[in-house]
């Protein structure tokens, strides 16, 4: 009998290893009846943030900001986010949990603490950030309220003459969701198209991001109706083409991410 209970014992003790273990890295919780109010308000966050101190999450040690993080939180759930000054802005909803956590469309964030012109995040990824309040992000964008809109129609205007498409494409926004972009994910940053070897297909330069590095590769680019597939070494999207009409250029998937192209030429 003792071995029978040793046995139990031993097994949920297992079984209570595995259940922490297969537990999620964090919770977020919605307001609702059956959870507790949580102690931040949105309103507490609205307005421009820029990174001005990193440490260490786990041993408080300092490190040196080289990609600073620019926030910028609006009234309508909307916020942009700017990793870097030289970086594309990434506009998407933003959430606030009441077990303290908040959401943009690029990064998930604990909140440490709030003060009226210093909040202390944890960016779950080892590290502290302190942002400090400032007038305005430095962006390439107006400074009324971005719309997000990832669920873009597809437009007529699209034109593959040479004339209209073999130029220098910046991406200076993107519109996603929540979740959407991860560290992992291949952000296209630049395209520079450079000639047309035959009907609907371009070879180019593309500049894209990937686990804060920045790459260039030859690329080549297919359309396929409403649709481009861009090919280099190692990489491949598979795109929708909202809009290309010589002077904006609009690409990306409904409901997940979506790059806007100003002409750079």
């Amino acid at each position: 009998m003792k071995y029978t209970y040793g046995l139990l014992a031993l097994l949920f003790f297992a079984n209570g290893i595995m259940a922490q273990q297969q537990q999620p890295v964090r919770s977020y919780s919605k307001n609702s009846r059956n959870v507790k109010k949580g102690k931040y308000s949105m309103d507490q966050f609205i307005g421009s943030w820029q990174e001005t101190a990193r440490m260490q999450s786990r041993t408080n040690e300092k490190v040196a900001v080289t990609d600073t993080l620019f926030i910028q939180f609006y009234k309508e759930g909307i916020a942009d986010v700017k990793d870097g000054s030289n970086s594309m802005v990434i506009t998407g909803t933003t959430e606030l949990y009441t077990d303290d956590y908040i959401t943009t469309s690029s990064n998930d964030f604990k909140i440490i603490s709030v003060t009226p012109d210093l909040i202390v995040l944890d960016d779950l990824l080892g590290f502290l950030r302190s942002m400090s309040r400032i007038k305005v992000i430095p962006r390439e964008v107006s400074k009324s309220t971005p719309v997000v809109n990832t669920d873009t129609v597809i437009s007529d205007k699209i034109d593959l003459s040479e004339k209209a498409f073999i130029k220098d494409w910046f991406s200076y926004r993107t519109a996603a969701l929540p979740g959407t972009v991860k560290s992992e994910t291949a952000l296209i940053k630049n395209l520079k198209i450079l000639d047309k070897p035959a009907e609907n297909s371009f070879n180019g330069e593309i500049k894209f991001t990937r686990y804060g590095k920045a790459m260039m590769q030859a690329c080549t680019l297919t359309f396929t109706g409403k649709m481009v597939t861009i090919v280099t070494e190692g990489y491949t999207w598979n795109i929708e083409v909202y809009k290309a009409d010589g002077q904006e250029m609009i690409l990306g998937k409904k409901g997940e991410l979506v790059y806007y192209f100003k002409n750079m030429d």
